[in-house]
């Protein structure tokens, strides 16, 4: 799923079965590590239960090491 789609909505309108992968902002990176672990846990909260691989819902951008 991207990273411009709210996690919570894209898994009411697909439902508990329907596995979701990504939804990440690649742009979190540039943040703090608080910043980068409350995103991340905002995330997983809104996905629930069900079958989500948490990941960038898009590619890497440059200047990470």
């Amino acid at each position: 799923m991207d990273w411009s789609v709210d996690m919570a909505e894209g898994r009411r309108r697909l439902g508990p079965d329907v596995a979701v992968q990504g939804n990440v902002d690649p742009g979190v990176l540039f943040g703090s590590k608080e910043f980068i672990a409350n995103r991340i846990n905002g995330g997983v909260r809104k996905a629930g239960k069900g079958k989500h691989t948490l990941n960038l819902g898009h590619g890497i951008a440059g200047g990470h090491t």
